[in-house]
């Protein structure tokens, strides 16, 4: 993960290939298979998103006067 966020992405490949090895369950863990993703997408991408992520609003409002759950 510190591979990915310093943006060295092949390192960052290699070792969340030999956890997933090593940790078969990481496999399924929703952070480990975006993280492993988007090591994919290459700098720029990564950088872009990364941006953009930040000019959005929450995904999840935290006032839940105005929040309802889907049913």
């Amino acid at each position: 993960m510190c591979y990915y966020a310093a943006q060295d992405l092949g390192q960052a490949r290699t070792y969340l290939w030999q956890a997933v090895r090593f940790a078969p369950h990481l496999a399924v863990d929703s952070r480990f298979v975006r993280t492993f993703g988007m090591s994919l997408l290459g700098r720029p991408l990564i950088t872009r998103l990364r941006r953009l992520r930040r000019t959005l609003p929450p995904a999840h409002p935290t006032d839940s006067s105005t929040w309802q759950p889907h049913v």
